[in-house]
């Protein structure tokens, strides 16, 4: 068993995007789900042709539409929704196709912000915590195995203007308090959010558990957060101290939305909504603590050699004998080699990795595309104990069809360890069992042209 298929609900959102961004990088198969209107705005387009590019499935479809998200659904492991809080309830419709499909191993809902079950404002929130509750009471009494994640305040919300609700910039004068300025928040990178989530997904620890994100250096008052902006500046600022009930007042006064940044600042800086329960008592998984960013490093960023020698890696997870676990699929990095350079595309590109396995990755450049070279190169997870195959035939008709080799190279760099003799590091072409070459392929085919469809390709030509 490989790495967990994952679809993404939501993904020209901002977080939305960086979690298809991180299972990418994590070489998870990744499935977006999005809407047609999509391609109408410039930024969600860019956004869809980055992730599609860099081998993402696009996959149409939207929360209201049952059919599409079943489709969707079956083709994966696991289900990710990072919509917008005003869509939280439209989650209700893929819930109701997550249990009818039965083959998510893990769903994990739009949260993403402070546990609505830990949140004391649910008489002032306008619904924002009172929907998230109610889509998760919901996911557990269907009795689908989820994730949720409280990683409470994204590090672009409230920060750029050092918690002033009325600025877009930090202050240079002055600076209101709210309380007593010492009850701290907690403030996490979208990036880190997805990785954290990324992570999640297939780490037994944090099945049907809230996911705490609370990393230590993340945790500030605003007390502290206006020292160290002081000391960046290098000048003391005028503290302006706003009491608890003239904070509630201006939330009242103020028309919603535009009230909305202040709910969050009572609930944050003067309930202590981030901070005032223990994590593991409560019951939650701290995720700094399941976090170990070498281990990470090393799952993800392979492939690794050690002496000439494919090493093949699984997390252990705690309770499962060595011979349980599943070594039955492995990753490789294959180049292919000789192809016109009209057809270097990346639709090319991923027929071809069909014939090879489930691809993760191709090999793009800084502004998403291939690059026109000597070879298409693709990461693609393929069975361990299988033979692999050395190449494929390009129909070129009315000419005679071509033979292109597949070369191989299964290790990444940073662990390849130093052999006993100097050997080259050049890749080595792999024969399936054999050492026989494209030359002694291309003789036997001409004495038996007969090919099986899996042998012949057709590809489409594009203009460098």
């Amino acid at each position: 068993m490989g790495k967990s298929r994952i679809l993404i609900i939501g993904v020209t959102g901002n977080l939305g995007f960086h979690l298809a961004k991180t299972s990418l990088q994590f070489s998870h198969p990744t499935f977006a789900l999005f809407r047609d209107s999509a391609y109408s705005d410039p930024i969600k387009s860019q956004k869809l042709h980055s992730l599609s590019n860099s081998g993402a499935t696009l996959l149409k479809g939207s929360l209201q539409d049952e059919a599409s998200l079943l489709e969707a659904i079956k083709q994966v492991d696991v289900v990710i929704c990072a919509v917008s809080s005003i869509q939280v309830l439209d989650q209700k419709l893929l819930i109701s196709a997550i249990k009818q499909a039965g083959c998510i191993k893990r769903f994990i809902p739009s949260e993403f912000g402070v546990d609505p079950y830990k949140a004391q404002i649910s008489d002032m929130d306008y619904n924002f915590y009172s929907w998230k509750a109610e889509i998760r009471r919901l996911v557990e009494a269907e009795g689908i195995p989820y994730t949720v994640i409280s990683c409470n305040f994204f590090m672009s919300f409230l920060i750029p203007s050092l918690v002033q609700p009325d600025l877009e910039a930090p202050p240079r004068d002055k600076a209101t308090i709210f309380g007593d300025g010492n009850t701290k928040g907690v403030f996490v990178k979208e990036s880190d959010v997805a990785a954290f989530t990324i992570s999640a997904v297939d780490d037994p620890r944090t099945l049907n558990k809230v996911l705490y994100l609370r990393p230590p250096g993340n945790v500030y008052s605003l007390n502290e957060l206006i020292e160290i902006w002081e000391s960046k500046i290098g000048k003391k600022l005028e503290k302006i101290y706003e009491p608890e009930e003239e904070l509630l007042r201006k939330i009242k006064v103020i028309p919603y939305p535009n009230n909305m940044k202040r709910i969050f600042l009572y609930s944050a800086f003067i309930k202590g909504d981030h901070t005032y329960f223990d994590i593991e008592s409560s019951g939650g998984v701290d995720g700094t603590k399941l976090s170990d960013k070498n281990l990470l490093h090393i799952l993800n960023s392979g492939l690794w050699n050690i002496d000439g020698k494919h090493l093949m890696l699984r997390q252990w997870v705690p309770g499962i004998l060595p011979h349980e676990m599943d070594f039955s699929t492995t990753t490789f990095w294959v180049q292919v080699h000789n192809l016109p350079i009209d057809y270097m595309n990346i639709d090319n590109a991923k027929r071809i990795s069909q014939q090879l396995g489930l691809l993760h990755k191709i090999d793009l450049n800084d502004k998403g595309s291939i690059t026109l070279g000597k070879y298409l190169r693709m990461k693609v997870e393929v069975e361990a104990y299988a033979p692999l195959k050395c190449g494929f035939l390009m129909d070129q008709s009315p000419q005679p069809d071509r033979w292109f080799d597949f070369r191989s190279k299964g290790y990444g760099s940073w662990l390849q360890a130093n052999p006993i003799e100097q050997k080259s590091s050049r890749l080595v072409e792999i024969i399936s069992s054999s050492k026989a070459s494209s030359q002694d392929y291309m003789a036997r085919a001409s004495q038996n042209p007969t090919q099986t469809p899996d042998d012949s390709f057709h590809f489409r030509s594009e203009s460098p």
